[in-house]
């Protein structure tokens, strides 16, 4: 699949002490999409996030983007709507 994927933990001790490290090092200002998290433990859990980001030019395809502008153009020269 196309875009970037990233982890996060986030580890708590028996305290309620909370620990978080990001795997890779990217910032969560970005546009991330939360696809699971999955939580292990009762009192001492570690929560695991996984965030997809996709890229959209990718997942469509330069061929997607011609053949939907085509398809539009051709709409809006047959119904006049311009």
């Amino acid at each position: 699949m196309y875009g970037t994927y990233m982890l996060q933990f986030l580890i708590s001790d028996i305290e309620g002490n909370i620990k978080t490290s990001v795997f890779p090092k990217i910032s969560l200002n970005e546009k991330f999409v939360q696809c699971f998290n999955c939580t292990v433990g009762y009192r001492c859990e570690v929560d695991i996030y996984g965030f997809y980001r996709p890229v959209f030019r990718k997942i469509i395809g330069l061929e997607g983007i011609v053949y939907s502008l085509c398809y539009w153009l051709g709409i809006i020269g047959i119904y006049g709507i311009v």
